[in-house]
């Protein structure tokens, strides 16, 4: 059966158990009906030879048709018990393995796993409700295991807040019914960011999605990268926005590999609509930090009003109006996550959840909103969602 061996693809080794001891089948017997068809009973007793009724009904043991329909049946039943024995062996080690993971650096591994095995998977996932962030690409048929690290975790809370904090100031300063608009925008982290796929078996789970809380399917995803995820960025990317249902016109990316290097990368994708068939991506890279640490001067991230949620849910006044971070406001965002352990160590008891509120008086709170800004694609604002 495939899938059903649970290897890493990048030499992360996982201490799992695979190996399954079979089960022995119930004990059967086929007892005919009046129609031909056959039922499975727990009574293997044969009859009595001197039962009179024995002569009287058909010998459905030695009926070939027969024989050979539960010989299927049995080994369907079987095969299905077997994959969810792997699934739940799987889900024990997976659970097993965020547990006791060191959490300085973030961790991203790929084993391959057949389709059936990943249903069953997934749906032992959803039904444990642990919190576990994975995810699956079905092209490749790669099942992926996320451990974000504290720094990790500190970055998508600050840089959430941050978010939320910029689209909040603008909507107050208007007033009315901007205002209210603001306050339905919410974000959520994995597991409820789970977005899944209506035209294959993929799943992701982003590190961020904002939504309006009316319509929580169409928002904005953002994507914490590090050293084993940018190279699954671009098919990120690609199911966020085109495949994904939960609708999307831009992801954000930072790839933020703590630990390992200082240097950051911005990236963000957004739909070609040059592009008769809509399948094409737009990209933009840009260099937030070089290796040594200094931060790169460049232009800052833009994010319009209308990539939060759609366009009848938006008032028609913020329509083309935007929010954005500078490259020293990411630059500080940044250096919270970089000082977690400096953090840690002089206060073993410090909150690393960060202010789960915000306030329209908290530090970083400047808007701005070009008027003719073309950037990434031309006024990406005025674009509806995709249908």
């Amino acid at each position: 059966m495939d899938g059903l061996t649970l290897r890493p693809m990048n030499g992360l080794v996982p201490q799992l158990t695979n190996t399954l001891a079979p089960q022995t089948p119930d004990n059967l017997a086929l007892q005919p009906t009046n129609n031909l068809a056959f039922q499975i009973t727990d009574d293997p007793a044969p009859r009595p030879v001197d039962d009179p009724n024995a002569a009287d009904e058909p010998d459905a043991v030695e009926d070939p048709a027969i024989k050979e329909a539960l010989s299927v049946i049995l080994a369907q039943e079987e095969a299905e018990r077997e994959v969810r024995r792997e699934a739940t062996s799987m889900l024990e080690a997976l659970i097993t393995r965020t547990a006791v993971a060191a959490r300085d650096a973030s961790c991203w591994t790929e084993y391959t796993l057949g389709v059936r095995v990943w249903d069953a998977l997934n749906t032992c996932l959803t039904e444990s409700r642990e919190q576990i962030q994975y995810g699956y690409f079905c092209r490749s048929e790669t099942f992926v295991h996320q451990i974000p690290s504290l720094a990790h975790e500190l970055l998508r809370r600050s840089l959430a807040r941050n978010i939320l904090q910029k689209l909040i100031r603008l909507c107050s300063e208007i007033g009315g019914e901007a205002e209210e608009f603001g306050a339905r925008i919410v974000h959520a982290a994995p597991p409820g960011s789970k977005a899944a796929s209506n035209s294959s078996r993929d799943l992701h789970q982003p590190d961020i999605f904002f939504s309006h809380a009316n319509l929580p399917r169409c928002g904005l995803p953002v994507e914490i990268a590090y050293s084993q995820k940018r190279n699954r960025l671009q098919e990120l990317a690609e199911f966020h926005i085109l495949k994904s249902n939960r609708q999307a016109r831009l992801l954000i990316a930072v790839d933020y590999d703590h630990n390992r290097t200082s240097k950051v990368t911005l990236c963000t994708w957004r739909r070609d609509y040059t592009d008769p068939a809509g399948l094409r991506l737009g990209c933009r890279v840009q260099e937030l930090r070089t290796e040594n640490g200094t931060l790169v001067p460049g232009p800052p991230l833009q994010i319009t009003v209308l990539d939060f949620a759609r366009q009848e849910l938006v008032p028609p006044f913020l329509h083309s109006r935007n929010i954005e971070l500078s490259v020293e406001e990411l630059g500080s965002i940044l250096q919270q996550a970089d000082s977690l352990e400096e953090r840690i160590e002089e206060d073993p008891n410090a909150d690393t959840e960060g202010s789960p509120g915000f306030t329209p008086d908290d530090a970083d709170e400047a808007v701005s909103v070009p008027e003719n800004e073309e950037w990434p694609v031309d006024r990406p604002g005025l674009m509806p969602f995709p249908g």
